[in-house]
């Protein structure tokens, strides 16, 4: 009787685990992305120009993000609401340089059922 209470509820602690962590839906894990790139280079004027930040699956929707960036050693963190770059964002974005590493993460998408789930960071590079 032990044996069985224990067993349901590791398999209970493993479900969850395994549904908040993997962020799949069906065979694909989502991902955010921006004019289709996740990670690696983006040259600034397509970043500028789209400034949209999408999820892999439709069905979701980015609802809040943070975009960080080191420029003249110091670290510059915007936070955003929504999936658009901001203004501010983007006056930043024109000043860097090439090569210089952006990082969006802390990025939140509602699901169709209401759920809000945390997808890994974008990574880019300005090229």
């Amino acid at each position: 009787m032990k044996a069985n209470i224990l067993f349901s509820a590791i398999c209970i602690l493993l479900l969850c685990s395994f549904s908040q962590k993997s962020l799949r839906t069906g065979k694909t894990e989502l991902k955010a992305t921006i004019a289709g790139i996740s990670s690696g280079e983006i040259s600034k004027d397509v970043l500028l120009e789209t400034g949209t930040i999408l999820c892999s699956d439709q069905k979701f929707e980015i609802i809040y993000f943070s975009l960080s960036v080191m420029k003249e050693n110091d670290l510059i963190v915007y936070n955003g609401s929504g999936n658009t770059i901001t203004d501010s964002m983007k006056g930043l974005i024109r000043e860097l340089e090439t090569g210089t590493k952006i990082v969006i993460d802390e990025i939140g998408a509602r699901s169709p059922n209401d759920q809000i789930i945390k997808l890994p960071a974008l990574i880019l590079i300005l090229k």
